[in-house]
């Protein structure tokens, strides 16, 4: 059996034997094709275009981003349900010891005509207008480093919705919907699931155009802060295609992949009703699937497409054996539009 190929960070990747990959798509240190006799040797198959997915978008660079999310989060005390069509700009600024990805130019539905709508445009809501999504810090390298000072921004958002709903006449003719309130945990949640497909899932890997890999990699569990738990799951690599209808180029390539945990990696999260002494807090199910499809420029990570759907559910048992269930649904499909790359 071959050695699964170890990555250095986030997943790593094997040749998926269920599907067939051909010694030929290992690395050059494994095992070649034994070439065919001379009189058939007249045309060579073509050698795969081997690529290195690496984060490097370039300075000053500025994305106009149109799509829709949905997300419901469900706990036993609390519900929060949001579905939007909306528009933004994503822009890279400079940080030290890497980068800070800034949201701003936010447009939401009009209620009165479902047209698109900026908030600076709108009286009372121009501070809205780049407070919707967290700006986050990532390192050169396309590691997630975290939101600072995330409780200080949603206070400050929170404090511009109180006075907008306190208004005796109502937020202003056009206002789009939005929620009461924001809350940390919401926005920590946005933060990772917007950068983690877009580039940390992918930076610094090495793949080979138009094949298929079984997938190990670490994800966060978006219930349990500060919990990861190995995935497993398949990665598919396009060829070459064109990053939008103006690409003739054929600068892109499409990465799809679904994961759910490792029912090894599993097993030992989960409660042991034999432990001695008990465990305060235990885990007693996880269910969690991942899927994620990217049109991506692979050089640089530069994406034109992102499109993500994720469903987590849990429960967790109490020391006084009650049970304390939550689930999480969530759906992105975004599209890059970029203003400079």
């Amino acid at each position: 059996m071959r050695p699964i190929l170890r990555c250095r960070s986030i997943f790593s990747l094997r040749p998926d034997v269920l599907f067939g990959v051909v010694a030929a798509l290992l690395p050059l240190s494994c095992a070649r094709p034994v070439p065919p006799p001379a009189a058939e040797a007249r045309a060579e198959t073509p050698v795969p275009e081997r690529v290195s997915l690496g984060f490097g978008w370039p300075a000053g660079f500025t994305a106009r981003v149109t799509g829709e999310e949905t997300s419901l989060f469900v706990s036993d005390a609390d519900r929060e349900e949001s579905r939007m069509q909306m528009s933004y700009r994503v822009r890279l600024e400079p940080n030290a010891g890497g980068a800070r990805v800034q949201y701003d130019d936010f447009a939401l539905p009009d209620p009165r005509t479902d047209a698109l709508v900026r908030l600076a445009e709108i009286p009372g809501l121009e501070g809205l207008g780049a407070a919707l999504r967290p700006s986050f810090v990532v390192s050169t390298d396309g590691r997630f480093e975290g939101a600072p000072d995330l409780d200080g921004v949603v206070a400050a958002i929170n404090h511009e919705l109180d006075a907008l709903n306190a208004r005796p006449s109502g937020p202003p003719g056009g206002a789009p919907l939005l929620p009461a309130r924001f809350s940390a945990a919401l926005f920590r949640r946005h933060a990772d699931s917007d950068w983690r497909p877009m580039v940390e899932l992918w930076a610094g890997r090495e793949i080979e155009l138009g094949a298929r890999y079984a997938v190990e990699m670490e994800t966060r569990l978006p219930l349990l802060a500060g919990v990861s738990i190995r995935m497993a799951g398949e990665l598919h690599v396009s060829g070459r295609i064109a990053c939008d209808d103006a690409d003739r180029a054929m600068r892109c390539v499409e990465l799809r992949m679904a994961s759910r945990p490792d029912p090894d990696a599993l097993a030992p999260l989960l409660e042991d009703r034999d432990a001695t002494p008990p465990a305060p807090v235990v885990l007693s199910a996880l269910e969690l699937d991942e899927t994620v499809r990217v049109v991506t420029e692979p050089e640089t990570l530069v994406p034109h497409r992102v499109s993500t759907a994720r469903r987590a559910r849990l429960a967790l048992r109490l020391p006084d054996g009650s049970l304390r269930s939550s689930s999480l649904d969530e759906k992105k499909d975004l599209v890059f539009h970029p203003e400079s790359s």
